[in-house]
């Protein structure tokens, strides 16, 4: 091979040897490959409702994320000898709860949790419920969703018809005669929404049972056409149904 060749060659080593390195690394950086952290979660517990007075059934608490020795616990309390079958499940013992819905926790030893609000539901006797608890209704002040300090006062009197108990309820939301037929429905559903939004929050009643309608101005209580009849019709009605 002439010298002049040779030279050459050696000139366009780098560029041959830098081509080569860019093609399997084109940023010409270190690549690790990892994958994402999974996070504990409770999914669901099985079963997720029994009837009061239950006794030595056994649950399955289901997620995902699961380390042995992890905990299991009911609105705080810690259930004893919970059994880690795998990483996605964890058999228990039910501990004794009273009526209502209740809230389950699972933590790791590394102290990471996840708590799945409401998931476990223990069923009141229908007869538990007092009358006066079937059928509430809350006012609103002229052209408002925002629960009045009145209504409020009301709802927290009838906190034990809320609590502990395994009812549905549908919420019907109504508003006086003024305005657009479109707009009192959507007021009406505003007002029904807040309510569910506030049993669900003051007394943990769960989202599947809580419907809210808006029955906009088709439903009068009083048909007068004055303010007195228009402040008994700006209102939402709590109504059991089962």
């Amino acid at each position: 091979m002439s010298r002049y060749l040779l030279i050459l060659l050696f000139a366009l080593l780098p560029f041959l040897t830098g081509a080569s390195c860019r093609k399997n690394n084109p940023k010409g950086t270190a690549v690790e490959v990892t994958s994402p952290e999974q996070k504990i979660q409770v999914i669901s517990i099985e079963p997720d409702t029994l009837k009061a007075g239950y006794s030595n059934v056994a649950a399955e608490v289901q997620g995902v994320g699961f380390e042995p020795g992890a905990s299991v616990f009911f609105d705080g309390k810690k259930v004893l000898n919970p059994d880690f079958k795998d990483e996605n499940t964890i058999l228990i013992m039910m501990p004794s709860l009273a009526a209502g819905s209740h809230h389950v926790r699972v933590e790791n030893k590394d102290g990471t949790a996840h708590t799945l609000r409401g998931a476990f539901l223990v069923e009141a006797a229908a007869s538990s419920l007092a009358q006066e608890c079937r059928n509430t209704t809350l006012y609103f002040n002229l052209d408002k969703a925002k629960i009045n300090d009145d209504s409020l006062a009301k709802l927290e009197r009838r906190n034990r018809c809320f609590k502990n108990t395994n009812f549905r309820y549908r919420i019907e939301g109504h508003c006086d005669e003024r305005g657009s037929t479109s707009y009192n429905l959507a007021l009406g559903l505003r007002r029904a929404e807040t309510v569910q939004r506030h049993l669900q929050a003051s007394f943990g009643i769960a989202p599947s049972r809580v419907e809210a309608i808006s029955y906009g101005e088709e439903r009068p209580l009083d048909a007068s056409n004055n303010e007195d009849a228009w402040a008994k019709n700006r209102r939402a009605i709590i109504v059991v149904v089962d």
